[in-house]
């Protein structure tokens, strides 16, 4: 988790120290990553907050560099064979992302966006089955695809939104109880992710 957070920030500070078009701003985030792994699916709802920004290089938008940084408020369930249940607690999620990204602007007030690169979710939760207690933790890296919109309000205040397509490229972290305990690397089958956002943004 430091290691993506110092990842996100050194490559934010390098780009935007050579880009003369930038966005930052926040965004209000809606998800769902699943996954499936031996005979159990793990399906994770979220609703978070992140900090959100783009720097591209030369005078006008075009090729860029974008990230998120942030949390969430994840809703976490398990099935595996007849058995499905839900986490008793909703844990708090971590969310990052770096991106390739290129912008076309429309008008002047008008841009769509679209990015490829790489996302991290990490979650922790608390559940209990058949009377005995487990503990999740999970961390996922995904290859994500992201396509959006941003509209200028003001000279500086833009309003953007889009939608995030992932799919998981590792899981590590355990599933322990009393009496059991996972590998740290998860061997999952399949998985995918979807996540809207809307948010603001100041334009520099």
């Amino acid at each position: 988790m430091k290691k993506v957070l110092v990842c996100v920030l050194l490559l934010s500070i390098v780009v935007g120290s050579i880009s003369a078009v930038g966005f930052v701003g926040g965004n209000v985030f809606v998800g769902n990553d699943s996954f499936e792994e031996d005979n159990r699916e793990t399906s994770i709802d979220q609703l978070g907050l992140v900090l959100s920004g783009a720097h591209y290089v030369g005078e006008t938008a075009g090729i860029g560099l974008g990230y998120t940084i942030g949390v969430g408020f994840a809703s976490a369930s398990y099935t595996s064979g007849i058995f499905e249940w839900d986490v008793e607690t909703d844990p708090v999620s971590f969310n990052a992302s770096v991106a390739a990204q290129y912008m076309v602007g429309l008008n002047e007030t008008a841009y769509i966006e679209f990015g490829v690169g790489l996302g991290y979710l990490g979650v922790t939760s608390t559940y209990s089955l058949l009377g005995e207690e487990y503990v999740a933790l999970l961390n996922i890296i995904k290859f994500e695809m992201k396509a959006g919109g941003i509209i200028t309000i003001s000279k500086s205040l833009n309003i953007g939104a889009g939608a995030v397509f992932s799919f998981p490229l590792a899981v590590t972290g355990t599933f322990d109880s009393s009496s059991e305990s996972s590998p740290p690397d998860l061997s999952f089958d399949s998985g995918f992710g979807i996540k809207g956002y809307l948010g603001t943004y100041l334009k520099y």
